[in-house]
């Protein structure tokens, strides 16, 4: 199935959070392109994936700095330039999970970091919620893993309120307080199955890769 991708500058609106990253971002999709008669711009046409199912190139596809995603034939993105200037954008015209994965998979490939490795995991946790595929779910713990052991004090910006109210106001979150409670308690409005069956065996998990939740403070801290 083909969706047609603009290189308009609007602001994103909201999917499923009450609010929203900041999207007022430009595509810059290259290759051949069509103009669309109705308003002169280039329309562009990518091929993407609607299905749940996952199929890893290398074993650690998406996870830190490897770059093998680039190099997957059935990656969609993987010949277009994905920066930060237009990785909310084109998340927000994405059909599918997987599309995500493949968008921020290689938004990692090109630039490593704990904002592009949350989301990442997070399509993978939609994958395995909507097909119920071991092999999503056990790569999205690896993700989230890959947040606390290699961009542990990385954030993300959040927009509020939104629609704004008496101007804009973005303000950081740290990518390991949106990962960790995904793995046993998802936000509701993420519609996300957890990772572990509950908050005990998570909590050995990361205990394990050599961190420490308090549910009093709510955050993860390093074991030394």
């Amino acid at each position: 199935m083909k969706y047609q991708l603009k290189k308009h500058a609007h602001m994103a609106t909201a999917k499923n959070w009450q609010i929203i990253l900041i999207a007022s971002l430009m595509l810059v999709l290259t290759g051949c392109g069509e103009v669309d008669k109705d308003d002169g711009l280039v329309v562009e046409e990518l091929t993407l994936p609607t299905d749940s199912s996952l199929k890893l190139f290398c074993p650690d596809a998406g996870i830190g700095n490897e770059p093998c995603i680039l190099d997957d034939p059935d990656n969609p993105y993987s010949i277009t330039p994905i920066t930060d200037e237009n990785k909310f954008k084109l998340d927000f015209a994405t059909p599918s999970a997987k599309a995500r994965f493949y968008l921020w998979g290689t938004a990692q490939a090109i630039s490593p970091r704990g904002e592009n490795q949350y989301y990442l995991a997070r399509a993978l946790q939609e994958m395995y919620t909507e097909s119920g595929s071991e092999l999503a779910k056990n790569h999205a713990i690896r993700a989230y893993r890959s947040v606390l052991d290699n961009y542990f004090e990385e954030v993300t910006f959040f927009q509020f309120p939104n629609p704004p109210v008496d101007g804009e106001i973005f303000y950081p979150v740290k990518v390991r307080l949106l990962s960790v409670p995904n793995l046993w308690a998802p936000d509701p409005g993420l519609n996300l199955d957890p990772l572990y069956d509950n908050n005990l065996l998570a909590w050995e998990a990361l205990g394990e890769w050599g961190f420490t939740y308090d549910p009093v403070t709510l955050d993860v801290y390093q074991n030394f």
